[in-house]
């Protein structure tokens, strides 16, 4: 590889790694508390309902099951960086960040009840499996960098400071 390139390569490297770390620990602590508000929200007798139909579902229909939500708020993302590209960068945020939020709950939700049934395609676990791989070497790959664990021995400053004050 040429040089320029091979810098160029290790110079977008982390960058581009801190930003899918972000994007996966954003949507792992974002999928606990949404998947028990959708749980909560399962208690309405229609969910119930709704729930029992998916839980029985065969994988292809639980597969097909994502695509409602991802079709449902795909237009809401494009507004949102829509609104972004037109200068409108907290309107432009919300409606994405809202949509993003919203769409995690609803896949957190559907995974948990088709999860047993999604795990029987086998090209589906075996992409699972992959997910959850590349996901802890993304993880341990930016809390080995230099500038995650400055920003992390930040965080635990701060958290003790705080501690102070309150006591």
């Amino acid at each position: 590889m040429k040089p320029f390139l091979l810098r160029l390569r290790r110079a977008l490297a982390f960058p581009f790694v801190l930003a899918l770390a972000l994007l996966l620990w954003l949507e792992e602590w974002l999928w606990e508390p949404l998947a028990e508000l959708m749980r909560l929200i399962g208690a309405l007798p229609l969910i119930r309902q709704l729930e029992a139909l998916l839980r029985r579902a065969p994988p292809s229909v639980a597969l097909a099951c994502y695509a409602i939500p991802v079709l449902a708020l795909l237009p809401f993302k494009i507004v949102g960086l829509w609104l972004l590209g037109k200068g409108h960068l907290l309107l432009g945020t919300t409606v994405f960040v809202g949509a993003k939020v919203v769409g995690t709950a609803l896949c957190a939700w559907i995974f948990t009840l088709t999860r047993d049934s999604l795990m029987r395609l086998a090209w589906f676990a075996r992409l699972w499996q992959w997910f959850v791989t590349l996901r802890a070497e993304v993880y341990a790959r930016v809390t080995r960098h230099p500038a995650w664990q400055a920003a992390r021995q930040l965080v635990q400053a701060l958290r003790a400071w705080l501690r102070t004050l309150k006591s």
